[in-house]
């Protein structure tokens, strides 16, 4: 029979896995399992950051001793992010799948996938909780669903919210014309979009004319929904104001072809629901 000593030393033992087994599956902790993270991130309506290395990458060796595990980066997974490690060596899929061609990178996606930030290189601890927070800030969570009891009548379909701007401020863009991001916590929803203000006089001056802040046709492009008739969401990268009101193109070449002829995508008035929007 074993020594009272080592019984005690094997109690020990036990008790310091139990604690490290659950330390590994809080929402503080970085998972390993890309499938596992993406459900839990679906759940919570969080986004993910996937942090890609390998054991044999120096700059990743010191993003793990350095910058992985501050506390600061734990209070970020926690609260803000469903944080996963991703194995380069282990995961050729998911390298693959998302385009990986250098270590360590770091991406911020949504619960379905779509690509919220994208970097590689080593980063320093007030860099890396920079970047994370702000892509992090983009992601709009969606309503939690209500379940109905069997007497009760469905509701009628929602339609999808989506965050306009990109997260950056439209009073500012307008006013200054200037690309400055706004704050989740000043928010206002206009026709399916949401969109950030930087302070709460922002915010009320939004809501007295929204229609004057935010962009034309929902973000669509106008060139698109001419020739294709589709209601193609522009980027923030392709913009040109007409008459004082912002239109948003998908490319560089559609916003050429809009300034050639302006009156020719303006004339025809449509009228959008977010839910006709092709997400790209």
């Amino acid at each position: 029979m074993p020594s009272l000593k080592m019984q005690l030393s094997l109690l020990t033992a036990g008790l310091m896995m139990i604690s490290t087994a659950f330390a590994d599956s809080s929402s503080s902790s970085w998972m390993t399992d890309y499938e596992a993270a993406m459900k839990t991130a679906r759940e919570q309506q969080k986004p993910v950051l996937l942090h890609f290395h390998a054991t044999w990458c120096g700059p990743c060796r010191s993003m793990e001793q350095q910058v992985l595990h501050t506390p600061e980066i734990k209070q970020l997974l926690g609260e803000d992010v469903i944080g996963v490690k991703i194995d380069s060596d282990k995961n050729p899929a998911i390298i693959k799948r998302f385009g990986i061609g250098a270590l360590p990178s770091d991406l911020v996606i949504d619960p379905e996938g779509q690509v919220l930030y994208r970097g590689s290189g080593f980063k320093s601890k007030n860099s890396y909780l920079r970047v994370v927070t702000t892509s992090a800030d983009k992601f709009v969570p969606k309503q939690l669903e209500m379940t109905l009891t069997p007497n009760e009548p469905a509701a009628e379909e929602e339609q999808p919210v989506l965050l306009g701007l990109e997260g950056f401020s439209p009073v500012v863009l307008l006013k200054e014309r200037r690309w400055v991001e706004g704050k989740k916590k000043f928010l206002s929803e206009y026709k399916g979009m949401v969109y950030h203000l930087q302070s709460a006089e922002e915010q009320k001056l939004f809501e007295s004319d929204p229609e004057r802040y935010t962009p034309q046709l929902l973000e669509c492009d106008p060139v698109e929904m001419y020739f294709a008739d589709k209601a193609v969401r522009g980027s923030t990268q392709y913009g040109a104001y007409f008459d004082g009101k912002l239109f948003l193109f998908r490319n560089h070449e559609n916003r050429e072809t809009f300034k050639k002829s302006p009156l020719k995508f303006t004339a025809t008035r449509h009228v959008l629901k977010s839910s006709d929007i092709v997400l790209q």
